[in-house]
């Protein structure tokens, strides 16, 4: 269960893990569809345990056709879902993002050590500037390993 989508305009504020393929892969805010590509990776350098280090995630939310992204659109969590289990965690911007881009990137890090080689789906929550909570998904991405 994922208490957080009930701000997403879901009724109920337990829902089934099943219920996160309905997240749409576009979103339309202030009239700017997004997308949202990811990169996951678990670090098997040697300098890592034996058994590497925990998942980070990077994911980039891109306006479609490369528009402006809304003025105030933050990323607030992200949802890491393999299998029957969920990794939430809030996000971090990469840099500072300037006026009129159409894309910025945010990470997550010291998630579960899953992988590599499994396919997750990942779920990622934006807000507007009025406040208002939108859910963007990313199905079947790939944890790879960096050696």
């Amino acid at each position: 269960m994922i208490r957080w989508l009930a701000k997403a305009g879901i009724r109920d504020d337990r829902v089934p893990l099943e219920g996160l393929a309905a997240v749409p892969a576009l979103v339309s805010i202030a009239g700017v569809s997004l997308r949202v590509d990811t990169v996951l990776w678990r670090d098997f350098q040697p300098i890592s345990p034996p058994d590497g280090q925990p998942l980070i995630a990077a994911a980039l939310v891109q306006a479609v056709g490369s528009m402006a992204l809304p003025e105030g659109l933050v990323a607030k969590r992200i949802a890491i879902v393999h299998e029957r289990t969920a990794w939430i965690a809030p996000v971090v911007e990469g840099h500072r993002r300037e006026q009129g881009e159409s894309r910025f990137e945010v990470i997550a890090r010291t998630g579960p050590k899953w992988g590599p080689g499994v396919a997750v789906d990942v779920i990622l929550q934006l807000q507007d500037a009025e406040g208002r909570t939108y859910l963007l998904r990313a199905a079947n991405q790939m944890i790879k390993r960096t050696d």
